[in-house]
């Protein structure tokens, strides 16, 4: 019982330690400004990936659980300790009445050899045999109004056994529900964290996609003549899943016509684009924007 209770806590206590570790270890990482249609900022080659930070689980939640399971487990003590006694009391009455039994059974076996002494005196005397046929009836009533007696309360006895049965099973069952919905909040639990732990991973990859593309655009880029420096420009960029880009196109304009187009030539001339192994990334990367600044614009 206590090792099945250490378990169920030792269980939750996992699962608080894990949420808190993937705080911590999603906490430390960069943002990252994307999401499934996002708008990418690229840094140079110098400056670090963003990277998207992850919502922290409810630890709350956890130790709640925890504290409801303790006192379930109290509660459930407590009524097998009261089961127990009260077993032990019916145990008791059913020896008593036992003993009860067998007495009036030595004392009708006693009965029954007085009767065979009074009818042999009853042969001397018809007197004395009518006393002894009157004192038999009477002995013979008291035995079936025993028997009766007996009978129902041996009957009566079954039946409190049987309604403790039914609801010792009836406390089993809950107990059995109460465990299932425990295991079923535990995997609930277990999946939300894994599912923003995918989450941030994911996002994690796209930010650092994002920006090798970038930089790689950054290269291929040439100043056109008579542009200002500093300038930027946000593109929106469509791939298919080999990395060949399909489309390059700035969205919001840099103010300076020759810079635009030679970011959305730079974009063409960087294709095909190296993808990380993950689908999930790359069915972000089918169609994204980046702000196009390859010389650090304000």
């Amino acid at each position: 019982m206590n090792s099945s209770r250490y378990g169920r806590f030792f269980t939750a206590a996992c699962i608080l330690h894990v949420g808190i570790a993937a705080v911590f270890g999603v906490s430390m990482l960069p943002s990252v400004e994307s999401t499934i249609s996002p708008a990418l900022k690229v840094t140079d080659a110098k400056t670090p990936a963003p990277i998207v930070k992850a919502t922290a689980l409810d630890a709350s939640k956890v130790e709640a659980e925890m504290a409801r399971l303790e006192k379930l487990e109290a509660d459930k003590n407590a009524a097998q300790k009261r089961e127990a006694k009260r077993l032990a009391e019916e145990k008791a009455a059913l020896e008593k009445a036992k003993k009860a039994q067998q007495k009036e059974e030595k004392r009708v076996a006693d009965l029954k050899k007085e009767v065979e002494k009074l009818k042999r005196q009853a042969e001397k005397s018809s007197d004395e045999a009518n006393a002894l046929k009157e004192k038999m009836a009477q002995e013979k009533k008291a035995i079936e109004d025993e028997k009766k007696r007996l009978a129902a309360e041996q009957k009566k006895r079954a039946e409190e056994a049987a309604k403790a049965e039914a609801l010792k099973k009836a406390e089993q069952e809950k107990a059995e529900q109460e465990t299932q919905k425990r295991l079923a909040a535990e995997k609930e639990l277990r999946d939300a964290l894994a599912k923003r732990q995918e989450q941030a991973r994911i996002q994690s990859e796209l930010s650092i996609a994002v920006s090798q593309i970038a930089n790689r655009v950054s290269e291929n880029w040439l100043r056109p003549v008579g542009s200002a420096s500093h300038l930027k420009a946000k593109v929106r960029v469509s791939l298919l899943p080999n990395g060949i880009v399909t489309q390059a196109k700035v969205i919001e304009s840099s103010g300076d016509t020759g810079f635009d187009r030679s970011a959305e030539a730079a974009v063409l001339k960087s294709s095909p684009f190296s993808l990380p192994a993950d689908t999930s990334v790359i069915d972000l990367l089918r169609d994204f924007t980046f702000t196009f600044k390859p010389e650090g614009g304000a």
